[in-house]
C-alpha cells in the first residue's frame, strides 16, 4: 500500500469520525 493511500484513508476515517 502507498503512503499517499494510507493518508488518504486516514484523512477519509477523520472526517467520518468528525461528522
Amino acid at each position: 500500500m502507498n503512503i499517499s493511500e494510507r493518508n488518504g484513508k486516514s484523512i477519509l476515517k477523520r472526517t467520518n469520525q468528525d461528522a
